[in-house]
């Protein structure tokens, strides 16, 4: 059985996955029978059971999994798998740019400075600890109204 014939794919998935035969059944779609029939007789998958695996290993492996597509008969692309462009790396932070959005945001909420400053460190502390894209936050703090302080 070489790496890349059909016993050798499914072995590497078994492998990147730590499946067992009833794991690699379900991630294939099949029943472990099935699976077993596969390496009796060293193949017989269908071109789903290729497209199943190949969704299943992507996040450990997109190269098998771009093996398994192929064998499918299709594309890491065209099952919304393909790797999406990186973007652009973000240009690093100067003092002046903090110095910025500090006097921004003060003059928004006519507040000194020194106070906005503190309100904007725990702010984006809060929102890195989160895990939260500060661009999205953007997004969505510029299209939510402000709440409403009644009395």
């Amino acid at each position: 059985m070489t790496e890349d014939s059909d016993m050798g794919l499914i072995r590497q998935v078994q492998h990147a996955l730590t499946l067992s035969n009833a794991g690699l059944g379900k991630a294939a779609g099949v029943s472990v029978r099935t699976v077993q029939r596969w390496w009796a007789a060293s193949g017989g998958m269908l071109p789903g059971n290729f497209r199943n695996l190949a969704v299943a290993v992507h996040p450990h492996d997109p190269v098998l999994a771009g093996k398994l597509a192929a064998r499918a008969g299709t594309t890491l692309d065209a099952l919304g798998l393909a790797v999406p462009a990186s973007a652009p790396a973000p240009r690093p932070v100067s003092r002046l740019h903090v110095d910025a959005v500090v006097c921004a945001a003060a003059e928004a909420v006519d507040l000194s400075p020194r106070a906005m400053r503190r309100a904007l460190t725990a702010a984006f502390a809060y929102a890195t600890q989160a895990g939260v894209d500060v661009a999205a936050l953007a997004r969505e703090l510029a299209a939510a109204p402000a709440p409403r302080r009644d009395g």
